[in-house]
């Protein structure tokens, strides 16, 4: 593994991948493909900035695509080769979570997969529906041995208009509340001879009635950069990343932008967050958690109450009282359950230059929850879990150190390998429970991990020893 890590250059793939990432090393999996007739090993990646292909997942609708990458890396002869491997997923309903889609398996994938090199050529290509080949796959011609019988189909093209648009909130004085608008920045058309295994895109299309096999040439809307330098693109394609910097995307005096690139309104100067606590505080963590037998194993469970049920908001609610969610945690032993979450002791203003307080552990047994992860730990996993909560007594920090953190943190002494994506508000910005709620419905689950994304109500508080 660290052979192929130090043969990667990611300055090779800023083509294929047109924005910035890392590659998650330590999540590698080694794998068999029929198509490719070869191991590869395939690497997760963690986008860099705020700038993502998921920027606008929210706007998406039934008939659209969400579009993901991964790494993969094949070995023959000694040789390390790498490719990108690009995802279309066709949205079948509003509100669908994005798949997790590899290349060997999609059972219930419905669009097309790529794999492209560093040039953003695609050297293979299959379309599938529910999991089942739609059309024969393509090979470039470096991997034409693999199907030496395929037919070419003739060249055959389509136009493609795409809308690009800035979408904006502004507030009303008037009605404290925010005013939706948008705004057409421009239209832009482009010809595609490589239709038959790219994306369908009706809406503005001309001459739908082309088709063909891909040449591996031209890219599916690869350079939107001359269109604008906004990054608010609701209707632009799947393969454009615009190269925008944060200064170059401003928000009007008294606004400031959200972790959706909204320009929304700040808060006020003097805010307070957590005045009022949910749950009775713990007043001995070690008298507490004393019940749980140290020889047996137990049930672990992440819990995350967002903002706004299924969506990455890092707030919701009037600007002068907040609602900024919570993460928490439950263990449960045979009769034995406890939950827990942790709070600032006393209220922190997001705009202090360093928004601390003493931490404060909090029963959050019977809270609300939209989306949980569960998994079954061990005897000396529990061990390590108490010592660990026992033990913690860093000061809370809004930015650094919140009730996300903790989960995540928890959470991740199991090798749950659960996401921690960066969310920003008024003032900051962190780790928060949009954004963790969005990442666990759509990361891939370990064996043994269970999730629930249609929420409820956290386990209660139960048993004593006997």
């Amino acid at each position: 593994m660290e052979e192929i890590q130090q043969a990667f250059n990611k300055e090779d793939f800023t083509k294929s991948i047109p924005y910035e990432f890392d590659v998650n090393w330590d999540l590698a999996k080694k794998e068999y493909s029929e198509e490719l007739k070869t191991d590869y090993y395939e690497f997760p990646i963690r986008y860099t900035s705020s700038l993502t292909p998921h920027i606008n997942d929210l706007k998406k609708t039934k008939g659209n695509y969400f579009n993901s990458y991964k790494i993969i890396a094949t070995i023959k002869n000694k040789n390390i080769n790498f490719y990108a491997l690009r995802v279309y997923e066709k949205i079948s309903e509003t509100g669908q979570i994005i798949s997790e889609v590899n290349l060997r398996y999609a059972s219930s994938f419905n669009g097309v997969i790529h794999l492209v090199d560093k040039n953003d050529v695609i050297v293979f290509a299959k379309k599938v529906e529910k999991g089942t080949e739609l059309i024969k796959d393509y090979y470039a011609k470096d991997l034409k041995e693999l199907d030496p019988i395929k037919a070419r189909a003739g060249d055959g093209c389509v136009t493609v208009k795409t809308e690009h648009w800035y979408y904006y909130y502004q507030w009303s004085q008037d009605v404290e509340v925010f005013l939706y608008s948008k705004k057409l920045l421009d239209i832009t058309y482009e010809q595609i001879c490589a239709y038959e295994y790219l994306p369908e895109y009706e809406e503005g299309m001309t001459n739908t009635g082309g088709g063909g096999s891909p040449s591996g040439a031209g890219t599916y809307k690869k350079d939107c950069a001359s269109t604008t330098n906004s990054k608010y693109l609701s209707r632009a394609s799947e393969g454009c990343a615009v190269k925008v910097t944060e200064k170059e995307v401003k928000c009007e005096k008294g606004f400031v932008m959200d972790s959706n690139g909204n320009c929304v309104k700040e808060w006020p100067e003097d805010i307070e967050l957590f005045d009022i606590v949910d749950g009775p505080a713990i007043q001995d963590i070690v008298e507490y958690l004393k019940f749980f037998d140290s020889t047996k194993g137990a049930t672990f469970t992440l819990y995350v109450k967002q903002p706004k049920a299924n969506k990455s908001d890092t707030w919701s609610g009037a600007v002068w009282n907040p609602n900024v969610g919570h993460t928490f945690i439950s263990i449960s032993q045979e009769n034995i359950t406890r939950v827990i979450g942790l709070y600032p002791g006393s209220s922190v203003n997001p705009y202090s230059d360093n928004p601390s307080a003493s931490s404060l552990l909090v029963d959050n047994a019977g809270d609300d929850f939209d989306v949980s992860l569960t998994i079954n730990i061990t005897a000396s996993q529990l061990s390590t879990l108490r010592s660990e909560i026992t033990s913690n007594n860093s000061n809370y920090n809004l930015n650094t150190n919140n009730c996300t953190d903790f989960g995540i943190k928890m959470g991740n002494l199991f090798s749950m390998n659960i996401p921690d994506s960066i969310g920003k508000w008024p003032g900051g910005g962190g780790s928060n429970p949009g954004n963790l709620g969005q990442d666990i419905r759509g990361m891939a689950l370990n064996s043994g991990m269970t999730r629930n994304t249609t929420g409820g109500k956290a386990v209660l508080k139960s048993g004593t020893c006997q």
